[in-house]
Parts: C-alpha cells; structure tokens; sequence
C-alpha cells in the first residue's frame, strides 16, 4: 500500500502537484515583489509631497511679519 502511494507521488501525480506548487511560489513571489515596488513608489511620492508643502510652509511662514498680519485683519474685518 505504502509502496503504491509513493509511486504516485513520485510518478504522475508528483508531477503534477509539483508544477502547481512551482506556480503558487510564482505567483506569491511577484505579487510580495510588486507589493514592495509599489509601497516604495508611493513612500516616494509622499516624501515629495511632504517636501513641497514643507516649502510652501516655510515660505509663507518667511513673508509675513506683524505688519502684513495687521494688514490681512483690517481687509479680512472690512469683507465682512
């Protein structure tokens, strides 16, 4: 008994499950690959996007003093 299940593990049907393992391991390895690139593309993206609106901070943060404050309350109080 013991012997025939070994020789359709071995034969045919060793064949068989082999090939559809060697495709799962295929298939799961370029989707854990595409995973990485993509996390990595968009960590990317975030860190330029971060970058820009850091910037656009930092120079909104340079333009203005108490003077041009004042300013944007006396025209922000006379719209309404």
């Amino acid at each position: 008994m013991l012997e025939a299940v070994l020789g359709l593990i071995t034969g045919p049907l060793g064949a068989l499950l082999a090939g559809i393992v060697a495709v799962l391991v295929a298939w799961a390895t370029g989707r854990r690959s595409g995973a990485t690139v993509e996390r990595q593309k968009r960590e990317a993206q975030d860190a330029k996007d971060y970058q820009a609106t850091r910037g656009r901070i930092d120079d909104a943060l340079r333009k203005h003093d108490g003077a041009d404050s004042r300013e944007w309350l006396r025209e922000r109080g006379r719209k309404r």
